[in-house]
């Protein structure tokens, strides 16, 4: 008789390499058991597996749900049950696949055995937020990104040809095909006074039609916000480089970054990851510059007889910012657990520079105020000594609180109000979960990472 059982897992490390804290996709702070997030071409997920419920013999499977049928995004979640039984097969008729998607099913099998050895890997539930770190990650400080170079781009079919319709459009600009001889973006090596060259906001959209994987080229950066949110836990403690956008609920149609780029003057590219933008659409140059670089890099063209220059041509705006946005508002609570001490921290600028973070529990009818915005934001506040208004003058809010053990469950809601206009923000929530109670040690058996 086959039985289902959970596998439970902790991801340690994705296309950015090894995370600061492992996430454990248990279902709780927004995971589900067993199940990971959208996966893009070229997104990666390293993980390791609790195999302590299994036996030796037993099989696990990777299988995947997502069901295209065609090549724009993942139409439906096909649910396990159909796949396991077989009441969803693909079949192939005259050369071509119908009654399904052939993707769909098991694709990676792990079979269970003994382990007399000495295990010595880590446990990742010793590294999840609030314990022990694996690879710090260097946040940009809130002054640094006050002052951050913005860039947007906008990947669509915005100014496309019938032949080649998918585009990249630069800081408003016109949509643009692949084209080398083009220069998007510059950023500079000119180094701060600690020694760091200067970080830089790029926001990343789409119309919604396709979903697309944005690979940046050398170097990482760190999710500010998805959707205009908070980033989900797993991307939240994690370095990436490749960004996925489009319709999926967690892939949202819009990332904003931070980005240093740190060493190594030259030309890299961004581009959409599907193999029919990739190429010749939806991808564009950009140049690291050194400090006090006037003239562009000229372009190479390889050919059977070698490789000649040719002049490069910049856009407007390659090295400049393009001020398309304040800083986008985010709130991060560290560790967001109930029955301990809680770090909050608002960030991000409204357009009128002054900024008030307002903080409070649920939709209430308690109305608080912020200097002349008397009306203020309705919040219900269970105690003002816990969690009230802080002022910041366009930057960030930070304080410590004590959150009772009794607050386990309860959503903790951050509003901005741009304090010239009265104009408020969209409400950011968290909510506190419980503490994590480690199981008995004795007798576990962990999957190991050579």
């Amino acid at each position: 008789m086959k039985v289902e059982i959970e596998c439970r897992f902790h991801m340690i490390a994705n296309d950015g390499n090894v995370m600061e804290h492992a996430v454990a996709f248990d279902g709780t702070l927004g995971t589900e058991v067993g199940t990971l997030p959208t996966q893009s071409i070229a997104e990666r997920y390293d993980i390791v597996v609790d195999f302590a419920n299994f036996q030796p013999g037993d099989k696990l499977y990777f299988v995947n749900l997502l069901e295209h049928d065609n090549g724009k995004r993942p139409q439906r979640a096909i649910p396990l049950q159909e796949v396991l039984s077989g009441d969803y097969e693909a079949e192939v008729k005259d050369g071509v696949w119908e009654r399904g998607d052939p993707c769909v099913g098991k694709f990676l099998e792990f079979r269970v055995r003994e382990y007399d050895g000495t295990d010595l890997s880590m446990d990742p539930a010793d590294f999840v937020r609030g314990k022990q770190t694996m690879i710090p990650l260097n946040r940009p400080t809130e002054e640094e990104l006050s002052k951050a170079v913005r860039r947007e781009f906008k990947f669509g079919r915005s100014q496309g040809t019938d032949s080649a319709p998918w585009t990249i459009k630069t800081d408003g600009g016109a949509g643009f095909t692949m084209d080398p001889r083009r220069l998007t973006a510059a950023p500079n090596l000119n180094l701060e006074a600690d020694g760091l060259p200067p970080v830089e906001i790029w926001h990343l959209e789409t119309g919604g039609g396709w979903s697309h994987p944005i690979h940046i080229h050398f170097e990482e950066g760190q999710i500010l916000q998805r959707g205009g949110e908070t980033p989900p836990e797993w991307e939240q403690w994690a370095r990436k480089d490749v960004y996925r956008i489009g319709r999926m609920d967690d892939s949202t149609k819009s990332v904003t970054l931070a980005i240093r780029f740190r060493e190594f003057a030259g030309t890299y590219m961004e581009h959409c990851h599907n193999t029919q933008h990739e190429d010749h659409a939806m991808l564009m140059r950009w140049d690291i510059e050194k400090p006090g670089q006037v003239s562009v890099l000229p372009t190479p063209i390889p050919s059977w007889d070698g490789c000649e220059y040719v002049d490069t041509v910049a856009l407007p705006t390659a090295r400049q910012s393009s001020g398309a946005a304040p800083n986008p508002m985010g709130l991060q609570i560290d560790p967001g657990v109930a029955g301990g001490s809680n770090e909050i921290r608002a960030t991000g600028t409204t357009p009128g520079g002054m900024t008030a973070f307002l903080f409070g529990f649920s939709a209430g009818d308690q109305t608080i105020s912020a200097g002349p915005c008397t009306e203020g934001v309705s919040l219900g506040i269970l105690d003002l000594n816990l969690l009230g208004t802080d002022n910041a003058s366009g930057t960030t809010s930070v304080f410590s609180v004590q959150v009772p053990l009794e607050f386990a469950g309860l959503t903790v809601r951050m509003q901005a109000i741009d304090v010239s206009s009265c104009a408020p923000t969209d409400v950011l929530t968290h909510t506190f979960s419980e503490p994590v109670v480690n199981a008995p040690r004795a007798n576990r058996t962990r999957g190991r990472r050579r």
